[in-house]
């Protein structure tokens, strides 16, 4: 009897293990799928337009010398030329403020940044750090505090504007020349913000602030990255955006009305993933968001383990951090069923709950390998090829979705060189990420230090 118990328990936990891994794919397959069968590129309504709204653009900066010359030239090479500029020096310890102020040729101006801070006053509610100074030209504003993170600098920004819309985009991202024109231009009137594809900027040909050609890439970690944007952008935002179920709007490209902003209370401090917390806050109130599956930004992603690492722990335990702030969205009836019902218990499922399943079973799988406990260890390893077989017609897929579906067929990517990298991540980068995730979510548990940790640039002009 106590033998065939002892059976059981080794049976469920192999079943267990390989059953969360067939969950997570079949997810996968039917986004797939379903992007597939259902995408159509966003239309050109052109309402938004109509009236030439004016826009800021919002760069938060925090020693952002080697890259922050060519963001700010991307948008200065806009096609739409109803914008501001606000850059947000948030206390660099670099040569970023002054590589700005000489790049730019902007004037030290004492009576705005009064009147500046004259104007803070009536937004008690939102968080800040302290002004220091302030420099402008015709289009640009530098708006120079103390360090207070980002959520702070994207404030700042917020309240100085004066425009109807409002993108935000990190110091690291490349605009295309039609950004803002064609966000504007297939923005629904019903929506309150709009996100975007946001691709992956290492290995690509820049310009005077410009994409020249798009390659993906050739170092190992950044081609990685591609494909995991790939997936996160293709399976739960275009799969998803008829559903209002956009999750986050990237800091890389966040466009949103500023009424809704100034409705949320701006950006919230103490949030290791600060886009993620205002994108909830945003579908709390019952806002709409709407995903345009095209590219419209390009950012720099680590290319080394030691950067990437700084990212990944802050990104998941921030993910964590808001999963549980705005747990009521979980199986709310009062909010999109989908969102609620489905992409939200899948959040929890595979990123919280399911770390810990996979956890448990890989080392009880190992135990029973070294203590010679009987297993059909056949049938285990035929259940695990059919997911990696499975998993690589899901990712050869989205890579065909976007050559044919969002580039363009005569562009030149190189796609051959995700051939290997979706074997590596498999078997090994799968194994790198889920420590991340194990390691984030249990310094949280633990309270242990958290802060915003930036990895370290290397430059869109300085990569090989």
């Amino acid at each position: 009897m106590e033998s065939q118990i002892y059976q059981w328990i080794v049976t469920l936990t192999i079943a267990g293990y390989i059953s969360y891994s067939l969950i997570i794919l079949c997810v996968y397959l039917i986004a797939t799928i379903r992007v597939w069968k259902f995408y159509k590129p966003s239309p050109e309504l052109n309402i938004e337009n109509q009236n030439n709204p004016k826009v800021s653009i919002i760069l938060p900066a925090y020693n952002e010398e080697v890259s922050i010359v060519d963001s700010v030239k991307s948008v200065l090479n806009q096609d739409y030329n109803n914008i501001e500029i606000i850059i947000v020096n948030d206390g660099s310890t670099d040569d970023t403020k002054n590589i700005l102020i000489k790049e730019f040729n902007l004037k030290y101006s004492k009576s705005k940044l009064e009147k500046f801070d004259e104007l803070l006053l009536d937004y008690p509610d939102f968080y800040f750090s302290e002004l220091d100074s302030l420099y402008f030209n015709k289009n640009i504003t530098l708006i120079n505090t103390t360090n207070g993170g980002k959520s702070s600098a994207l404030n700042f920004g917020i309240i100085y504007s004066d425009s109807d819309f409002i993108l935000n985009i990190d110091a690291d991202t490349i605009l295309i020349k039609t950004a803002i024109s064609k966000t504007l231009s297939c923005m629904r009137p019903d929506c309150d913000a709009v996100s975007c594809f946001v691709g992956v900027a290492n290995g690509n040909e820049i310009s005077n602030g410009e994409i020249i050609k798009h390659e993906v890439p050739k170092k190992i970690l950044p081609r990685i990255q591609w494909l995991e944007y790939v997936r996160s952008f293709i399976l739960w935002r275009t799969a998803n955006d008829k559903q209002n179920a956009t999750l986050v709007m990237p800091g890389a490209y966040s466009f949103v009305r500023k009424n809704t902003l100034i409705d949320s209370g701006g950006y919230k401090p103490n949030f290791l993933s600060e886009d993620m917390e205002l994108t909830l806050n945003i579908i709390r109130n019952k806002k709409k968001i709407q995903f345009i599956s095209e590219f419209f930004a390009w950012t720099e992603v680590p290319e080394n383990l030691k950067s990437l690492t700084k990212q990944r722990l802050r990104w998941y335990r921030g993910g964590l951090q808001n999963l549980l702030k705005y747990r009521k969205l979980t199986f709310s009836r009062k909010h999109s069923k989908f969102t609620s019902f489905y992409m939200l218990p899948f959040l929890w499922f595979a990123d919280v709950i399911g770390i810990w399943v996979e956890l448990f079973g890989i080392i009880q799988i190992i135990i029973f390998y070294v203590m010679s406990i009987n297993v059909n260890w056949n049938l285990f390893f035929i259940s695990w090829t059919i997911i990696a077989v499975t998993y690589y017609i899901i990712m050869t897929l989205l890579i065909l979705f976007v050559k044919y579906k969002l580039i363009g067929k005569n562009e030149d990517l190189k796609l051959y060189r995700t051939i290997p990298i979706i074997f590596f991540e498999i078997f090994t980068y799968h194994y790198i990420n889920l420590y991340w995730m194990l390691k984030s979510h249990t310094n949280h548990y633990l309270g242990r230090m958290k802060k915003w940790d930036k990895f370290e640039r290397v430059g869109f002009l300085k990569r090989n």
